[in-house]
């Protein structure tokens, strides 16, 4: 038992050595090694062979192949992956690899710490394209994976149609079809579009290295957000409503502290606060523009 406590305390601090030393998280920065894997593989194969839309060689075969171009001798077990799992007698591999991929990459939508589901979704699709030696597998794991988020919006679309006046709001958006459809393209489509983004993104992370950004307190964003609303409204929080009531609430509470946690309720309240301001004064506008054009007509 000592023994295992000693390991875990061992892995925990290389981890924060892994942080400290990139900024990244150990678990972020194994699954950004795949897609980084995955797109110089892409990228290397369409500069050696601009006509061809899909590499010749899976990404296992051209690891093997790049050892050799280094004149370095490949590890057995590398050059004995593929060969294995192309063998004839395991043609049922391509189907799992593309089952298990859509499972875990749909099984991560909704997950906390989902960077270990998402690296198995990407060593599987690793896994089918070596096999199935095409793009098709990336297209089938998409379509498997939308099946249960089509049955979500419809799930949706039916909560909705049979909704009533007396439900409430928490019940109604239980399935939301725009929000299914959001987490689809955010949390599946993006993850195995990654490899090709992947020049981009970093592209934009070098350029947005140089940018300074100012400094956001969100409880004093929202403080003062409020403190104009009450300005605005009334003289007293009796005379205002819940959202102002309970936001001055939490600007007070949260105010320097330094949990996430805290801060993310102040800019929550803040957005919401000022998204319901602006959509005030869009509809005073409206209003006046209105009265305006009836005056005109008179």
């Amino acid at each position: 038992m000592a023994v295992d406590d000693e390991v875990v305390a061992k892995a925990h601090s290389w981890r924060e050595e892994v942080d400290q030393l990139f900024g990244l998280r150990w678990d972020t920065l194994v699954e950004w090694v795949v897609i980084t894997w995955v797109s110089v593989w892409l990228y290397s194969s369409w500069v050696a062979h601009p006509d061809a839309a899909f590499p010749s060689e899976g990404p296992i075969e051209w690891t093997a192949g790049l050892f050799r171009a280094l004149s370095i001798d490949p590890p057995g077990w590398l050059t004995g992956v593929t060969p294995w799992l192309t063998d004839a007698s395991r043609s049922w591999l391509l189907g799992l690899s593309v089952v298990l991929s859509a499972v875990f990459v749909t099984l991560s939508v909704k997950r906390r710490n989902r960077v270990g589901l998402r690296f198995l979704a990407l060593v599987m699709l690793v896994i089918a394209l070596e096999i199935g030696d095409s793009i098709w597998p990336v297209f089938l794991i998409l379509a498997l994976a939308a099946v249960p988020a089509i049955c979500a919006a419809v799930a949706g679309v039916v909560e909705n149609l049979r909704a009533d006046d007396r439900r409430d709001d928490l019940h109604d958006g239980f399935f939301l079809p725009s929000i299914v459809l959001r987490q689809y393209v955010e949390g599946v489509l993006l993850l195995f579009a990654m490899p090709v983004l992947a020049p981009f993104i970093l592209l934009y992370r070098l350029v947005t290295s140089y940018r300074v950004e100012l400094p956001y307190d969100p409880s004093a964003e929202l403080a003062r957000l409020v403190a104009e609303e009450l300005e605005e409204g009334s003289r007293s929080v009796q005379k205002t409503d819940a959202l102002l009531a309970v936001s001055a609430l939490a600007a007070i509470q949260t105010a320097g502290s330094s949990p996430r946690s805290s801060r993310d309720i102040a800019s929550m309240l803040h957005h919401r606060v000022r998204d319901r301001r602006e959509l005030r004064q869009r509809l005073e506008r409206d209003r006046r523009d209105r009265e305006w054009d009836a005056l005109r007509r008179r």
